[in-house]
């Protein structure tokens, strides 16, 4: 259960310039979408792990059912499409209400050209050709499992996602600092943290992520940095 709420205070516990703030509500959105069920699924049973007769098995069923829908949805008559387009139309505005208005602006056109029954129907069809594309190229992969115990790739996927998130609500560049923190009277040690780390840690807490924000934090600052 992702605490909505929780990530937005994370949010809005930032310092965001007054010029940015117009972002906050469409990355409010893809914290939340990055905390989902979609990203989940990358640390589930049944990704590559699992082997590739299953995988393909897997794909071959995703088809298969895409194209039932879309077939069943062609079939619909024009009293139902209509109350589909009602239904989506209405939950529309419920998002376009949340966001802020320059947002809205921007993205209005696009996502009502986006979202309506016969799209819907155009790419069910497209999920279905890439899946049965993509199912000779699973048996050519033949990667050698990965030694010692497999990097959980959902933590990172969301990591990313808060990076991002950070560098372009702020304007700053996320980093990890170390503090010098005394273990006793004698001797000092040290414990990572910072702004970065912190709201990395509140997005975590809000969707039930457990992992290490430090050690996740650490791992995509270094890719960040490599890629510069």
């Amino acid at each position: 259960m992702i605490d909505r709420a929780a990530i937005r205070e994370a949010i809005d516990r930032l310092l965001i310039p007054d010029d940015r703030r117009f972002k906050i509500d469409a990355f409010e959105e893809q914290i939340v979408f990055a905390c989902g069920p979609m990203f989940a699924s990358l640390d589930s049973p049944n990704s590559y792990e699992a082997g590739s007769t299953r995988a393909a098995a897997a794909l071959e069923k995703f088809a298969a059912s895409a194209k039932a829908l879309a077939a069943q949805m062609k079939e619909l008559p024009a009293e139902a499409v209509e109350v589909l387009r009602l239904s989506i139309d209405a939950e529309q505005a419920l998002r376009d209400d949340l966001m802020h208005p320059v947002v809205k602006g921007t993205l209005l056109d696009v996502s009502l050209a986006l979202i309506s029954p016969e799209n819907l129907i155009q790419r069910l069809e497209r999920f279905a050709l890439c899946a049965e594309e993509g199912i000779p190229v699973i048996a050519e992969i033949n990667s050698p499992a990965p030694r010692g115990r497999p990097r959980k790739q959902r933590p990172l996927a969301v990591t990313r996602i808060a990076a991002w998130a950070y560098q372009e609500l702020t304007g700053n560049t996320p980093t990890r600092h170390t503090y010098v923190k005394p273990v006793n009277a004698h001797t000092q040690g040290s414990e990572p943290g910072g702004p970065f780390v912190e709201f990395l840690s509140s997005i975590f807490t809000a969707a039930g992520i457990a992992a290490s924000p430090e050690a996740q934090a650490k791992v995509v600052l270094m890719e960040k940095k490599g890629t510069q």
